[in-house]
């Protein structure tokens, strides 16, 4: 099986740019993830909640912020 590894844009005049510096680091703590748990699970493998949590550290490790809001049932009745 092969992976693909890195991020690629059309252009270096896109305005997306700012985004491959918070997608190298998600690739970096997915590998990182992943050789802490001896190659055995990826983050890839998880529901929403841990991405959206490993998207974040990318993002503060790459200088940006995320506000991550979340809906969440209440175990009392209302």
């Amino acid at each position: 099986m092969s992976s693909v590894n890195g991020i690629a844009l059309a252009s270096k005049k896109s305005p997306l740019t700012h985004w491959v510096v918070v997608c190298e680091e998600w690739c970096a703590l997915d590998e990182r993830y992943s050789r802490v748990l001896g190659g055995q699970e990826h983050i890839f493998n998880c529901t929403e909640r841990p991405h959206l949590g490993v998207f974040s550290a990318a993002a503060w490790r790459a200088g940006s912020v995320i506000i991550a809001t979340s809906s969440l049932l209440s175990a009392r009745s209302v």
